[in-house]
């Protein structure tokens, strides 16, 4: 996690790419969540890989909750996806490099692919 900040009595959270699941106990009350998702993997200086969505939105807590984040990477071959969810890549033919992976915030701890059903 990154340095906390606050501005007009706001606490600000950031949450940076580690290539695992973070979690934060949060306390009662409302709080506004964004989330971007990672950039695709770029062929090179010319083709760079496409930018990662964005969401935000606000919940509410009425008793303390434990939140389970996981940030999204970008993908760095052609044939694998970033992490947690990005989809592979073509082949040496085609040159295109997998798709950046999803940046999720959740109540239960796991990947993407843990919740594929």
């Amino acid at each position: 996690m990154s340095d906390r900040v606050t501005t007009l009595g706001m606490n600000e959270l950031l949450f940076d790419y580690t290539g695992s699941i973070q979690s934060i106990e949060l306390n009662p009350g409302q709080y506004k969540i964004e989330a971007w998702g990672a950039q695709g993997g770029s062929y090179n200086n010319n083709y760079y890989g496409g930018y990662g969505g964005y969401s935000v939105g606000t919940v509410n807590f009425s008793s303390k909750t434990t939140v389970y984040i996981v940030v999204g990477g970008t993908a760095s071959s052609i044939t694998k996806g970033g992490f947690n969810g990005g989809g592979n890549g073509g082949d040496n033919y085609l040159n295109a490099y997998g798709g950046g992976g999803a940046t999720h915030i959740g109540l239960k701890s796991g990947l993407l692919t843990d919740f594929s059903n």
